[in-house]
Order: structure tokens, then sequence, then C-alpha cells
């Protein structure tokens, strides 16, 4: 079976936040697969971003998130405007938090579920968990897809974020490593 990659693509920054100054935009991303325990957590961050996004800023990138012989994983995925530095990272105890509620709702008792249904019941209790553990970062917005089965790189519909008076938009493309 191929090995499909998830990349993030692009983030265009419409408006800026109201925070002053540049901002400095992050990505937190959960990943699991319906019916195996876990997942991971991962952050998606560049240094050359901090404090460079104003209106109008756009960043082309091929960031590979993620790669995985199955498509399928479910994504859930928070814009953060870091503060200093970033209060979140990859792993740690959040992600051990997060696996759990997975655990629960993406296990085989909860198999009758749409792919929809699972997102709108699990999306909300990981961002509630996600926005307790900020401490000094703006929290713009959630999404949530799956991984679709591709056989070429195939770019997913731009994800809009608003909040703390910005708006963003974040591209992810699938592709078959190597293709």
């Amino acid at each position: 079976m191929p090995t499909r990659q998830l990349m993030l693509t692009r983030i265009q920054c419409l408006d800026d936040t109201s925070e002053g100054g540049s901002d400095a935009p992050y990505l937190m991303l959960f990943m699991g697969h319906r019916h195996v325990p876990g997942g991971k957590l991962l952050r998606v961050r560049d240094p050359a971003w901090d404090g460079t996004f104003l209106a109008g800023k756009a960043v082309n990138t091929r960031q590979i998130v993620d790669e995985a012989e199955a498509g399928g994983a479910f994504v859930f995925v928070w814009l953060l405007e870091e503060d200093w530095d970033p209060d979140l990272g990859s792993g740690g105890f959040l992600q051990a938090l997060m696996q759990s509620i997975w655990s629960i709702y993406g296990g085989s008792a909860w198999a009758n579920l749409t792919g929809d249904q699972l997102r709108s019941i699990v999306r909300p209790k990981l961002t509630e968990l996600l926005k307790s553990t900020l401490a000094n970062d703006e929290y713009l917005g959630s999404h949530s897809f799956v991984v679709p089965l591709v056989t070429t790189e195939t770019a997913l519909s731009p994800l809009s974020y608003s909040g703390d008076g910005g708006s963003y938009k974040i591209t992810f493309s699938v592709r078959i490593k190597g293709a």
C-alpha cells in the first residue's frame, strides 16, 4: 500500500489579530484512526513565521505534517496565535488526554456513527480541552476533516479561521510519497 503524506501547503492571513504588532500563527493537529486506540498530537510551526503575519501575507510551504500507509485518518486542526513562546507543543499530557477521548469515541462502541457525526461529537471535546491549557496564546478556531484516499497530489478545501479580530485560510494537500 502506498504511503500518503499530509502536507501544509499554504497559510494566508486575511486580517491580523487585534494584538499589537504582527501575528505569529501556529497549528495544533490531533490525528486518529477509527478503531485504533491512541492518536497523536502535533504542533506545526516555523520560527520564520514569528511576528511576520499581517493582513495580506501568505506563505506557501510544502511542510509534511504526517505520513501513513492508509488514508482515512481523522484530523482535528486548531489555529493559534502565539504571544512570547507557544503555549503548546507536540505530545505530552495534552496528547494523553486527547488520546483517551479518541479511544472512547473512535472505538468500536461508536462504530455506527458516520465520519461527520463522529467529528461533530469529538471536535468540541478536544477543543475545550485544548483551550483550557492555553496561557497567553489566542485561539482562532478549529476544523476537522478526514484524509482522503488519493492516487495523485490533491489539494484539500481551504479551512477558514476567525478569532481575536484576525482571519486566516489554511490549506493542506495529500500526496503519494515519492510521486
